[in-house]
């Protein structure tokens, strides 16, 4: 879970820098509330879909809840309810 908590700041320099950075390690491709995520991990190439039972996340690709994509949406997810949603 540390590389998505560290992915998550790189992430968030990249938006409020430059979102089209080649740091940025994700692009966010849509979010439901308390239901799943779904981003764009440009490392492993390929969409990534966290999705929450009983508000305990579940990354589908690694098939764990506390895999460095759980991180980043642990990461985003508090972002959004302090800072509202973010434009995708």
């Amino acid at each position: 879970m540390d590389l998505g908590v560290i992915d998550f700041m790189k992430w968030l320099s990249c938006i409020e820098n430059d979102e089209d950075s080649p740091d940025n390690p994700f692009i966010i491709k849509e979010i439901v509330q308390d239901k799943y995520i779904i981003f764009y991990d440009k490392e492993i190439v390929q969409d990534i879909i966290v999705f929450f039972k009983n508000c305990i996340p579940w990354c589908i690709k690694c098939e764990t809840d506390d895999c460095g994509h759980i991180g980043f949406t642990v990461c985003l997810k508090q972002y959004c309810i302090r800072n509202g949603p973010i434009d995708i």
